[in-house]
């Protein structure tokens, strides 16, 4: 039989990684990939304003403080192009969804794990349901 060299918080790692790389392919297909209204162009405009030395409109924003920051070396880098920003953002969404799940993951095995072998495969067994919950959190529509 072969051992995996990974273990299994790498392993919920990749499982997440791959789930949201399927979801973004996905939703780059759709017409409203590049953000053309509602918190998506806001933060996009933004950005775009950022990009081009204006760091702040003086006004009150709400949440994601330094996404607009980092949207904003994109489109430097990535020479003002809405897509490839866009494509960008999403890999680096996901990597921070995966990175998210391993410390679930991390957290559940630490928080449910006692001095016995049964508590140890049950926290294994919680940590591994809510990693799976999370990389399954926003893949579906919302009801």
């Amino acid at each position: 039989m072969l051992k995996s060299r990974l273990s299994p918080c790498q392993w919920v790692f990749l499982l997440t990684f791959s789930v949201r790389l399927y979801v973004i392919t996905r939703l780059s297909m759709m017409p409203f990939f590049i953000p053309n209204g509602g918190d998506m162009k806001f933060y996009s405009d933004w950005g775009l304003r950022v990009a081009h030395g204006i760091l702040t409109n003086h006004q009150a924003f709400y949440g994601l403080p330094g996404y607009p920051f980092i949207l904003g070396i994109l489109f430097k880098i990535l020479n003002f192009d809405r897509f490839w920003v866009s494509v960008v953002a999403g890999l680096i969404q996901a990597l921070m969804d995966a990175f998210t799940a391993s410390l679930i993951w991390k957290l559940a095995i630490e928080a449910f794990s006692g001095p016995d072998e049964e508590s140890g495969a049950r926290a294994k067994a919680i940590g591994g349901m809510a990693a799976v919950g999370w990389a399954l959190y926003r893949c579906f529509p919302r009801f």
